[in-house]
């Protein structure tokens, strides 16, 4: 995959809000007086709200839940699904229809679906198209053509909207019909939700307008104005084992009470078992309408990698976007839908890529250890760390955290985007139509020696590390370095004999062959010892480092293992910190 340093969530504010709300609210309007005929004649076919099932073994087997995450065909249920949707999604499956030959019904059904969903950083676009033809006595639902496109967005890190367009054409032998609705939902996803962790709460509005009527005498497949809502559950949740159940009520066209109940068991990631169930109010209130079957659904999922990387060059579409490694997800599932109907569909779910866990490479050009004397003087003030931070995705956040020697943070330097923190009308629109763009990534940072108070921080020893965030939650940091603090200017004593013991005569005799100096002084990066001559020349030198300067004894030889001439010399002790 192509590197790069920009990334997550940046708002661009939208030009005309006000607009957009006005066009949404009149097409509700709009929408509604073509729904308010069919509440008068709810009359449907059995199985008219069964067609989301009929677009992917998942839906099939657990049921289709406004609280589902199975995008691309979860988005016929609740638009806002794939609103927090980190990969490319590819869906393709077969539903088959029979009698089992009961009653002379065989294969009587088919269904053939293809969808897929598409991340961006303007929101997720989900579209499919799909074909349904289900003739048997026990459940007639015509022959359908349909396409759905969707629009979902994550308003918040807990909230996804979404809205949806449905356009379906078929019929019968001797009839035609066109249908065009419109999908409305919300997903919640809040880290905690009556007290259990990842739940999900789901709300949709579906099929707001013209409602597709294959049969003469019926109302709308499926019907038009549906409120629903849907609350899943994860009561078990493990790395190794996951057990999640889903409820969902719906009422069509407001004339019917529906109840819909799924479950899901993953285990290790591999397999998910499905099962599910559902009832409708009015079937079973009016004895004289058929009614669905009361056994459950079932269903299984078998997931498996695929690993392309040495059969893909390098520079291919789809080695750079990351897909010669993606998930796929067979699936196969069995509903009982009315009298001797089955329906038994299979399928592949492909998300391609892999989910990114990887966090960005976070580096700081930091060859040794450093100190400043943050003191104005005009040398050494502050520290200028080179930084690099990289990833596959967008940056959406780096902190440079300084510690005392005692752990505690005294400074943090920080670059973020942070999603407001209020919540109303103007926020929200401005959060539906930013554009992520990510933070920029500067080939710098400074720091001039100062706290977060504004204090110059006292001298001594502190550590610092580099952090940074992707806009999928990873986090990256750098090696931790080290930078002493000395705003101390360098202080020492130096005691030499006095008098005539200053004389010394370096010739072997026994006598006054060497001239001692005792000194001490702070710790420093470098001290440095210079014997120097009348006319100002070094004739010896001593240094030290990373410390103190130690006593020293001259034997009157100069740095080139000479001895100095007869004269006057002088001791210079010097350091800069």
């Amino acid at each position: 995959m192509n590197r790069k340093s920009i990334t997550k969530n940046a708002v661009s504010a939208p030009r005309h809000p006000a607009r957009f709300t006005a066009i949404t609210i009149c097409a509700v309007i709009l929408a509604l007086p073509l729904t308010v005929p069919a509440a008068a004649q709810f009359n449907p076919p059995p199985g008219a709200e069964d067609s989301p099932l009929f677009l992917s073994p998942h839906n099939l087997g657990r049921g289709a839940s406004v609280t589902s995450l199975d995008s691309p065909r979860a988005d016929a249920v609740n638009p806002a699904a794939a609103g927090g949707a980190e990969r490319p999604v590819i869906d393709l499956s077969y539903t088959g229809i029979t009698g089992f030959g009961r009653d002379g019904q065989g294969w009587e059904g088919h269904g053939v679906s293809l969808g897929g969903m598409l991340p961006t950083r303007y929101g997720s676009f989900t579209g499919g198209l799909s074909f349904l033809t289900a003739t048997l006595p026990d459940y007639n639902l015509g022959t359908t053509v349909g396409t759905k496109f969707s629009y979902a967005r994550d308003v918040w890190d807990d909230l996804s909207v979404g809205a949806g367009v449905n356009l379906d054409f078929g019929g019968t032998d001797d009839r035609l019909a066109l249908g065009a609705t419109l999908d409305l939902g919300m997903l919640y996803t809040p880290q905690r939700l009556l007290g259990i962790d990842n739940a999900r709460l789901g709300v949709a509005f579906r099929d707001i307008g013209y409602g597709y009527r294959p049969f003469e005498g019926s109302s709308a497949q499926p019907s038009v104005f549906t409120p629903a809502v849907g609350l899943a559950l994860p009561l078990i949740d493990t790395d190794q084992v996951t057990l999640e159940f889903s409820s969902d009520v719906s009422a069509p066209t407001f004339q019917d009470g529906r109840l819909d109940i799924g479950t899901t068991l993953s285990l290790f990631d591999r397999v998910d078992i499905n099962a599910g169930w559902g009832a409708s109010a009015r079937e079973i209130i009016e004895q004289d309408r058929p009614s669905r079957s009361l056994l459950p659904s079932f269903g299984i999922s078998v997931n498996f990698g695929t690993d392309l990387r040495d059969r893909t060059a390098d520079d291919s579409l789809i080695a750079r976007r990351g897909w010669d490694r993606s998930e796929v997800r067979t699936r196969l599932a069995a509903r009982p839908l009315y009298g001797s109907a089955w329906a038994l569909g299979t399928g592949v779910n492909i998300p391609l890529g892999v989910t990114d866990e990887t966090p960005p490479d976070v580096h700081i050009d930091y060859p040794e250890h450093l100190y400043i004397g943050p003191n104005n003087s005009g040398v050494n003030d502050d520290l200028t760390l080179p930084i690099s931070i990289t990833d596959d995705g967008l940056i959406t956040g780096y902190e440079l955290r300084i510690e005392n020697e005692d752990g505690e943070v005294v400074r943090t330097i920080q670059n973020r985007t942070e999603p407001p923190t209020e919540r109303n009308i103007n926020t929200f629109f401005e959060r539906l139509t930013r554009v992520d763009t990510g933070i920029d990534v500067p080939e710098s940072i400074r720091w001039n020696g100062r706290s977060d108070a504004g204090g110059v921080v006292p001298d001594g020893l502190y550590r610092f590390a580099l952090y940074a965030w992707d806009d999928n939650g990873n986090e990256g940091r750098s090696q931790t370095h080290e930078v002493s603090v000395d705003t101390t200017p360098p202080n020492a004593r130096i005691t030499t004999p006095f008098g005539a013991d200053r004389i010394f005569s370096p010739n072997d005799d026994g006598s006054r062959d060497y001239f001692p100096i005792e000194q001490e002084g702070s710790e420093e990066v470098e001290w440095t010892g210079r014997i120097v001559g009348s006319e100002g020349e070094t004739v010896r030198t001593w240094r030290w480092t990373n410390g103190s300067p130690e006593p020293v004894t001259w034997d009157g030889q100069t740095d080139d293992g000479d001895f100095a001439d007869d004269g006057v010399y002088s001791y210079v002790l010097e350091s800069t910190d």
